[in-house]
């Protein structure tokens, strides 16, 4: 009979191992709360996340600091 494993509970990022992690919306790397470098709510239902790595990429950063388009529903 052979084990299952248990799913990973480590940060992608800096191997920490943590309860909660998000993942971040541009690398999709799954990070703990201490390697998030920011959020911001987009829409009612959606965040945005940045890891601190994807934060020293200057064209990563300045799409996430650009304020989500909305479109106009009509």
């Amino acid at each position: 009979m052979s084990l299952k494993k248990a799913p990973s509970n480590k940060c992608d990022r800096c191997g920490k191992e943590d309860y909660y992690f998000e993942v971040c919306t541009y690398c999709k790397k799954k990070v703990c709360k201490y390697c998030i470098k920011s959020s911001a709510t987009a829409t009612k239902t959606e965040r945005r996340i940045i890891c601190k790595d994807c934060w020293t990429n200057k064209k990563v950063q300045k799409k996430f600091q650009k304020p989500a388009v909305q479109v106009a529903r009509t």
